[in-house]
């Protein structure tokens, strides 16, 4: 007998899976998350989590939690024929977590859980998906229990988050194509009895081999290397401790070998995220190399880019349509992180030491280039993730050549500079910056599941500029309650009388939250609820926000 059931299934309880689910919970969207196995895996697993993830977490609710059980990696280091190439410090990354953490998969998926529960949600263990298909209005499954009962369901929409080897994806007849590297791998745990940096991921490359050292805790690392020909794809303890030593040195003393495995590295991903109702995320979708540590992070990125959309859809808010950005926001990304691994693990790969000079030579000369150090950072810590070309994200920009070249404190339109500094800022679809403003700040002020619009005041103080400011805040506060938050960001420390606004006023006395966002002229960003620029204009224009949201909602 088949039953109904409204909302949303998904399908695995991996990383990827729970931040979905407790995307969904924070916004009140019926679903249900099941998981084939019985019990939680004890695997370590993925063991990366980027600071970009930890802005994810800290929206949330669960960084704190993180950052109690994770270890801090400050650095990274490259390190071709055992030279110093470029060390990348995390430091100078543009994010209020300058670190990654390092965790095991098991105990990210705990933390996520426990969050998920703490939100009122919780995971199905011991269910698995057996049958799967749709129609135009639903998606009809057969689910199967541990004790052997069956049960045929219909939701309106089904996600898949059940990895590489994905039921959802098969059942739906989308290929997964790509490739496998030719070499095999090796990972191991291990335990150490001499000194090793514990806050530093290494990545080594020499005719030797390669690895990957990742710091664990005070004395444990994990090390991912390629397999020396002649060895056995079983690994023992001694087996371990010869490649692992073979690439780091024989003074390195190994105590202990925990979870170690063997592997084959794919690359590979999917055409397409959606197909009518059937949503892919995570490893579901794409998979490539380890090396980077970017595939965990990936996949839990996809569930934040996906569920304030598919909460709006489902809410009844917002057209079908908007979760079709999905796949155009997520899917270049995925794209371009496999290209770029496939490229930086081959360059690990090579044993010939005519390489590894010439690699190091360019290396040197074009991390001495401080713009592309920057860029080069901002890739490992995932803060260059960008969706410039999205179909939902847009500016308004007045005309430059009806502008007064010089500014002036008694007119709010923009002048040529003002155009200039706007053009600095952060543009649509680019992650908002943070910027701590007294006893709070910008991330702050971004937190939870609504839109969240800033109306800069500028540089110029004029009546007719705080009535417009007046007027853009106290509509849309009446128009979209429960989706937009407004801030009115005054240049200053206390708010003008000429600002007839009863809510939240943000005061800037220094002007560095103006800088930042380039607004020394009146405007305002409309920042989405995974806290990318969504829009923004140039002036503040009711009119332009009212026509980007009827782009989103119903």
């Amino acid at each position: 007998m088949k039953k109904s059931s409204d909302g949303v299934l998904i399908v695995g309880a991996g990383p990827t899976g729970l931040a979905l689910a407790i995307e969904l919970q924070r916004r009140g969207i019926s679903h249900r998350l099941i998981e084939r196995d019985v019990e939680r895996h004890q695997q370590s697993r993925a063991t990366d989590i980027q600071p970009r993830t930890l802005e994810v977490f800290q929206d949330m609710g669960v960084v704190d939690a993180f950052l109690a059980a994770g270890q801090r990696r400050t650095s990274a280091s490259i390190r071709p024929d055992g030279r110093l190439l470029v060390r990348i410090v995390y430091a100078d990354a543009d994010t209020p977590f300058n670190f990654a953490l390092g965790l095991v998969q098991h105990e990210t998926q705990r933390l996520l859980e426990d969050r998920l529960e703490a939100l009122g949600g919780r995971v199905e263990r011991g269910v698995r998906l057996a049958h799967l298909h749709q129609t135009r209005d639903s998606v009809s499954t057969t689910l199967l229990y541990a004790d052997q009962r069956w049960e045929e369901l219909s939701f309106r929409w089904a996600i898949g988050c059940d990895g590489a080897r994905s039921m959802v994806r098969r059942s739906m007849g989308i290929p997964f194509d790509g490739s496998t590297f030719e070499e095999s791998f090796f990972l191991a745990d291990i335990d150490l009895g001499s000194e090793f940096a514990d806050d530093e991921v290494v990545l080594i490359s020499s005719p030797r081999g390669m690895a990957v050292v990742l710091p664990l805790g005070p004395g444990r690392l994990r090390v991912i290397g390629d397999l020396d020909p002649g060895f056995e794809d079983a690994l023992d303890d001694a087996t371990c401790v010869a490649l692992i030593q073979g690439r780091l040195g024989d003074d390195v003393k190994i105590t202990n070998v925990g979870w170690r495995s063997t592997f084959s590295i794919n690359t590979r991903m999917v055409s397409q995220y959606r197909k009518g109702r059937v949503l892919l995320c995570g490893d579901a979708a794409h998979i490539h190399s380890p090396i980077t540590g970017h595939g965990m992070n990936c996949g839990i990125q996809d569930a934040y880019n996906l569920g304030w959309k598919l909460a709006l859809v489902e809410g009844g808010q917002a057209h079908e349509q908007l979760v079709d950005s999905y796949h155009a926001e997520r899917h270049p990304i995925a794209k371009t992180l496999l290209a770029e691994t496939d490229i930086q693990t081959s360059l690990m790969l090579s044993r010939n030491r005519i390489a590894h000079g010439a690699m190091a030579a360019l290396g040197q000369l074009a991390f001495s280039l401080d713009a592309l150090h920057r860029r080069f950072l901002a890739t490992c810590v995932e803060l260059d993730v960008a969706y410039a070309g999205s179909p939902i994200v847009g500016e308004l920009r007045g005309s430059l050549f009806t502008s007064p070249l010089l500014r002036n404190s008694e007119f709010e339109g923009p002048s040529v500079a003002d155009h200039r500094s706007f053009s600095a800022g952060p543009g649509p679809g680019v992650r908002a910056p943070d910027l701590t403003l007294g006893h709070t700040s910008v991330f702050e002020l971004l937190s939870g599941v609504e839109h969240t619009l800033l109306l800069f005041d500028g540089l110029a103080v004029t009546e007719d500029g705080y009535v417009t400011l007046t007027d853009i805040a106290n509509t849309v506060t009446a128009t979209w309650t429960k989706l937009i938050r407004v801030h009115v960001v005054v240049l200053g420390d206390a708010k003008p009388a000429g600002l007839q606004w009863s809510g939240s006023s943000i005061f800037d006395p220094e002007g560095a939250l103006h800088r930042r966002y380039g607004a020394t002229a009146e405007c305002l960003y409309l920042i989405r609820p995974d806290g990318y620029v969504g829009f923004r204009s140039q002036p503040a224009e009711l009119a332009a926000v009212e026509h980007y949201m009827s782009r989103l909602l119903k």
